[in-house]
């Protein structure tokens, strides 16, 4: 995904809102040594999925006030995904229809910080978004931070 001004736009999709937020009380919940030649992680995966929905949860309910329409009038939501547990845990809290997202994870395993965007690429390839659809991109991430994108397509 390129950002640019609508004057060097070659697709014409818009940016239309974004909301970005971060709890970093709970950096502790996931943490990996920096030795790229023996990468080692520590997580405990049900507080940080626990307290990763919260900060999506907080996050969305800004980010839909931002929103120039209804926040059910997405098209197509697009999440980060750890697991098919995290998707739907994260679906069931923001109160979204799981028939808008797709659940990449069961076919790619978690794709860390790219998720989002390659469902979106995929969701594309596949000719599935049209002209004109309210789109969210939902990235939630270790440390823990929260950015969601409107776009309309």
């Amino acid at each position: 995904m390129l950002l640019t001004h609508r004057q060097l736009s070659t697709e014409k999709h818009l940016l239309v809102s974004a909301m970005s937020q971060v709890a970093s009380a709970h950096h502790g919940l996931c943490q990996g040594r920096g030795d790229y030649h023996s990468p080692l992680m520590k997580t405990d995966s049900i507080q940080l999925m626990k307290e990763g929905v919260a900060l999506a949860k907080q996050t969305w309910e800004l980010f839909s006030s931002e929103l120039p329409w209804p926040a059910q009038d997405f098209h197509k939501i697009f999440t980060h995904q750890v697991s098919q547990v995290h998707y739907e845990k994260v679906f069931q809290e923001l109160n979204m229809d799981p028939r808008k997202g797709r659940q990449d994870c069961i076919l790619f395993g978690n794709t860390g910080s790219v998720a989002a965007l390659l469902s979106l690429a995929l969701a594309e390839e596949e000719k599935d978004l049209r002209s004109g659809d309210k789109i969210a991109l939902l990235g939630i991430g270790s440390g823990l931070n929260a950015v969601m994108l409107g776009i309309q397509w």
